[in-house]
């Protein structure tokens, strides 16, 4: 008699177990694993920062199945404290990748202890990465961005003293700590006078304020299609707000012609010529190149705009005000084998630091 009476409430107790359970299923299998996230993390510019400053930090993020709000925080843990500095990002299953650039203020050397990036969503982490390998540039090492296809083309700018001292390590006395002197650097044991960084398109900022530690931007022949419109605004900005904008001459002269480039060169470009010889550059530097007819770009000098060395009626190296700034643009491709070697870089340089940052 009990065990029939039992029966019904054993049925029912196990129903309503079977249905928790597949529901616990459902739930389990249509929550997103993340076992598979990944975070990898860029400070500065291709990871070289200054310290007491504001830099940019690019954030990839893959692996991240799911399509959520979610926030990406960095958070810097120095003897001050933590500061944590936030930017909303939506997550989405279908993408394999996320890229995004935002900013932290770097403490001084010493001081920080880490910076951790996580991923948050409803509260809750899922993924995080120290930020690690990244390398400080002194205070009174000039850094210079250039942006060419090879990354590579201006490393022999390592080795020349530009006579040149950053406006903020004149406001700060150097206290020798580093064990150099002023205008010398250390990179992987090598002594260098300059900071010369290749960064990817991709991970530029999208504020020229993020470009106060760089002392001057090479234009060479990356593709004006890998930067974003406020990427180019960046750079456009900063350039007006005071900074250096060399543009090196090369052949492609569609981009030249291009609505955001053209309105900052010093000359309307026309074409391209060859020269066999550089007479013009040897007055004005000491010294040629050892190439023979080398491509040129030619053009028509603009009315506001000087010429800083001529030949045969060609301006070989001009200056133009931009705003508060200055673009310089070489005739010539400084990145090429020919002039890589060239010994009038330096006297080249000297002048393009002295006219555009003072």
């Amino acid at each position: 008699m009990d065990y029939i009476c039992s029966r019904p409430s054993f049925i029912r107790h196990w129903i309503n177990f079977s249905r928790i359970a597949m529901l616990a299923l459902a739930m389990f299998h249509s929550q997103p694993s993340f076992g598979q996230a990944r975070i990898d993390l860029s400070a500065g510019f291709d990871n070289n920062y200054r310290t007491s400053s504001w830099n940019p930090i690019n954030v990839k993020l893959s692996g991240f199945a799911t399509n959520a709000q979610a926030q990406v925080q960095v958070l810097v843990r120095s003897d001050y404290g933590v500061e944590t500095y936030s930017v909303p990002i939506r997550l989405s299953a279908s993408a394999p990748s996320q890229s995004l650039t935002t900013s932290y203020f770097q403490p001084g050397q010493g001081t920080a202890k880490e910076i951790i990036v996580q991923v948050m969503s409803d509260g809750h982490v899922l993924a995080q990465k120290k930020l690690d390998n990244s390398i400080v540039i002194p205070d009174n090492t000039p850094a210079i961005i250039a942006l060419t296809s090879d990354s590579g083309g201006l490393n022999f700018l390592g080795e020349i003293d530009l006579g040149y001292q950053r406006l903020q390590a004149a406001k700060n006395s150097f206290d020798g700590s580093n064990g150099m002197t002023p205008g010398q650097d250390q990179v992987n044991g090598a002594r260098t006078f300059n900071r010369v960084i290749y960064p990817k398109p991709s991970t530029l900022p999208d504020s020229s304020s993020l470009y106060k530690n760089v002392d001057a931007v090479v234009l060479g022949d990356i593709s004006f299609d890998l930067l974003t419109e406020d990427q180019w605004m960046a750079i456009s900005n900063y350039v007006r707000e005071g900074g250096i904008l060399v543009v090196s001459g090369v052949v492609d002269l569609n981009r030249f012609r291009s609505k955001q480039l053209a309105e900052m060169l010093p000359m309307t470009v026309t074409g391209n010529r060859q020269l066999s010889s550089f007479s013009g550059l040897t007055y004005q530097y000491g010294d040629a190149p050892s190439g023979t007819n080398v491509n040129i770009v030619d053009g028509k000098l603009k009315s506001d705009a000087l010429s800083l060395c001529q030949q045969d009626g060609i301006s070989l190296v001009s200056e133009r005000g931009f705003g508060s700034g200055t673009v310089i643009f070489t005739a010539f491709d400084m990145t090429s084998p020919t002039f890589r070697t060239w010994k009038g870089q330096t006297a080249l340089w000297r002048e393009i630091m002295l006219r555009g940052g003072g």
